[in-house]
């Protein structure tokens, strides 16, 4: 089994697209076009057959303080081993052998639904240094054949919340241009976030939106009233799979549940048998809210790795554990409405 690492240059876009678009496992993250906008200095291990891609796994990579660090781009919530096939875990581990052995410092990489969760707890990397694990979940809904179906899977409060949605007679605007959606997150939620968002993510999330529109890949809805945009809900579509990956609203939104009514009229329109990824938090309140629409929790595998050198895995262990204190004081923000 022989897999390289390719550097981004070194990567035909056309044969990387034409092999991820038949992946079983195949997402909008893995595609080259998006992996350029989000992290431009990735590369990839690919196991390679007489010039026949086998499988490949896209790397994020950064420069920093001269070292190769592999991180987890925004906007891209999971990577991972994409094929045409499943791979069994044997298989897997040897893509994340190769990943641990060849950087020493993993910030944090993760990986997509379907390479498992249990492929972590008998690994070794080939020196003995166990790299962290840990599962996070997402949720998915699997669109119903019939239209009367997907509001059999609603809860009884989610249907509730439409009906009164309904009740505030919303106009949909269809849109390309995400400043509306990033004003009403500025105004309504950037505040609780802390820092967590900043000119540059903003940045990205345009530049995303205006390649996704060029590719047929986006969905960006809007929820109207008295010529006023109150809620808007931002979907990047590719590969049979669907990704909530961006939302907001004002009070008057929160109220007439606008972002219920969009993500409802989004569902409707969607292909029967695509997958929804609501790429949601490990936050319960927000995973319970998820699974009012029949979302099913979905888990998958994050690794993490420190073999820097004294002193710098030292003082980056240091970082890490402030950073973890912030987020828990965070949690409990974004608790409130970021995502209702």
């Amino acid at each position: 089994m022989n897999i390289n690492l390719l550097s981004r240059q070194e990567i035909d876009p056309e044969k990387w697209e034409q092999y991820i678009s038949g992946c079983y496992n195949a997402v909008i993250y893995a595609a080259s076009w998006y992996l350029d906008l989000v992290c431009p200095r990735w590369a990839a291990f690919v196991w390679e057959e007489s010039g026949k891609y086998q499988a490949v796994m896209p790397v994020p990579l950064q420069r920093k303080f001269g070292v190769w660090v592999v991180q987890q781009p925004f906007y891209c919530q999971y990577l991972g081993v994409f094929s045409e096939q499943p791979l069994n875990d044997k298989i897997l581990q040897v893509f994340v052998n190769r990943l641990c052995s060849t950087f020493r410092y993993i910030s944090t990489y993760s990986f997509c639904p379907e390479n498992g969760s249990t492929f972590g707890q008998k690994f070794r990397t080939i020196d003995q240094v166990k790299p962290d694990f840990s599962v996070s979940h997402t949720h998915w809904l699997i669109r119903p054949d019939n239209i009367e179906d997907i509001f059999k899977t609603y809860s009884s409060e989610r249907r509730r919340d439409f009906r009164r949605a309904k009740a505030f007679t919303w106009d949909l605007e269809m849109s390309s241009d995400p400043q509306s959606i990033i004003d009403l997150f500025r105004r309504h939620h950037e505040g609780k976030m802390k820092g967590e968002i900043n000119g540059k993510a903003y940045a990205l999330l345009e530049s995303i939106v205006a390649s996704a529109a060029l590719k047929n890949s986006l969905w960006l809805g809007y929820a109207r009233k008295c010529d006023m945009t109150h809620a808007g809900a931002l979907i990047l579509m590719q590969y049979g799979r669907a990704i909530y990956l961006f939302n907001a609203s004002d009070v008057h939104g929160r109220k007439g549940h606008a972002r219920t009514w969009l993500l409802t009229h989004y569902l409707t329109a969607m292909a029967a048998g695509s997958i929804f990824d609501f790429e949601s938090p490990d936050i319960k309140t927000i995973s319970k809210f998820y699974r009012g629409f029949g979302a099913k929790p979905m888990p998958f595998v994050s690794i993490q790795q420190n073999r820097l050198y004294f002193p710098f895995n030292v003082l980056q262990a240091w970082r890490k554990w402030f950073l973890i204190k912030f987020q828990v004081r965070l949690k409990a923000l974004k608790i409130l409405n970021i995502h209702f």
